[in-house]
């Protein structure tokens, strides 16, 4: 353990004293007093600077750390309205030598990369899944509808079947109440590219360029001037159906406090050999959710019971994929890393010579493990990221302590 004192001047027993508690280096638990009061207690990645008020006097009280004298090193200092006042135990200050720009560098972006990377780690996940995994992705409507119903035209869409890329599509709106004749209006969203739509018979026909899903806002008009807005999702399938794939193309209409159930269905897709449970895997956004309503991930159900403020139109975006891939193939390769990475750079933090040899040494038995057990997640890319930060420190080995 390292022990500093300071007598304050003007005083025979009042006394500032530093413990901190190592073998060796700065890396330990410290403890600053004065007069026996305790100022602060500190882990071992704590600092020592604080800043105090003598009592009494009401002089201002300062501890730092300077440059040893042969600026090899750091000790601590303790300063009074500015001033620095003589260390009086004469103990020599823990061995903490200047930490080299290129380590300071390297070990700071190096975990700042790792913490971008813990946060980010969910979406990482979600980014594999959807780019590696087999799924397919769609756009439905769901109405809720409230407890008074309106009188007039409405728009029903549930029947419009999917357009398919690269082949020529018709298909009319179906509507239900108001009076003939009635006019068809496209108020927001964008047609999908070789779609057209027919204000005045309501029918949507070209030949689709590329699939995907398009919402847009429809208003019609009957002879007696009463309108009704809706949003509505145009569907484009590629040529090649996906595998997996949403075969559901409408939800039920869904009433505001009356329980509410359906099951989204899929089809296609090959679950990966000897898995277990569910085939399939769904995601949704359940921010656009109608309150009261959930959906189960795992058996593709929605349910639950609309409450009050739940009425109007929800187009909900739904995606399924199969087992036959998981992000943790290409994730599991990078747990050793990082956990060896997180305990090195702690050591070349604190200017430790054991970080270097240690590091070096869980590099080489993880690249022997992935080259001789084959089961073994070994990255590539990974040992070379760790073999440039290891080399920064074996560059400063002797700098080390």
């Amino acid at each position: 353990m390292f022990e500093f004192k300071w007598q304050l001047p003007g005083t025979h027993d009042r006394q500032v004293v530093l413990w901190i508690h190592s073998r060796r280096g700065w890396f330990g638990r410290k403890v600053l007093t004065m007069d026996g009061r305790s100022i602060f207690r500190r882990g071992p990645l704590g600092g020592i600077y604080a800043s105090f008020q003598e009592p009494a006097a009401g002089r201002r009280l300062e501890l730092l750390t300077v440059p040893t004298a042969k600026g090899d090193g750091w000790r601590p200092a303790l300063y009074r309205d500015g001033l620095e006042l003589p260390e009086r135990t004469g103990t020599v200050p823990p061995a903490a030598p200047r930490r080299p720009k290129s380590v300071a560098v390297a070990t700071g972006l190096t975990c700042l990369t790792m913490l971008i990377v813990a946060v980010m780690f969910p979406h990482i996940w979600n980014m594999l899944d959807s780019a590696m995994g087999h799924s397919d992705e769609r756009m439905l409507m769901l109405e809720v509808a409230g407890d008074s119903t309106d009188a007039g035209p409405r728009v029903l869409t549930g029947g419009l079947p999917d357009a398919i890329a690269g082949q020529p599509f018709e298909a009319a709106l179906v509507l239900d109440g108001g009076s003939p004749p009635v006019s068809w209006e496209r108020r927001k969203g964008r047609m999908p590219d070789g779609l057209s739509f027919d204000g005045s018979s309501g029918v949507i026909c070209g030949m689709p360029e590329k699939p995907g899903d398009a919402l847009i806002r429809l208003r019609v008009t009957d002879s007696a001037g009463v309108t009704k807005e809706k949003p509505c999702v145009i569907r484009v399938s590629p040529a090649e159906a996906p595998e997996p794939r949403i075969t559901t193309r409408a939800l039920p209409p869904a009433v505001v406090g009356v329980p509410y159930s359906t099951v989204l269905e899929a089809a296609g897709g090959d679950p990966s050999p000897g898995s277990r449970g569910p085939r399939y895997q769904w995601v949704v956004n359940d921010r656009k959710l109608p309150k009261g309503l959930t959906f189960d991930v795992t058996t593709g159900e929605l349910k639950g019971t609309p409450n009050a403020r739940s009425a109007g139109a929800y187009p909900i975006w739904f995606r399924v994929s199969d087992r036959t891939y998981s992000p943790m193939q290409h994730l599991a390769p990078w747990f050793a890393p990082l956990g060896v990475s997180a305990v090195c750079l702690l050591g070349y933090w604190n200017m430790q010579r054991w970080s270097v040899w240690l590091y070096g040494a869980l590099i080489a038995a993880q690249l022997s493990a992935g080259l001789m057990i084959p089961a073994y997640p070994l990255s590539w890319t990974a040992i070379v990221l760790q073999g440039l930060v290891w080399s920064t420190g074996a560059a400063c080995v002797g700098k080390m302590r």
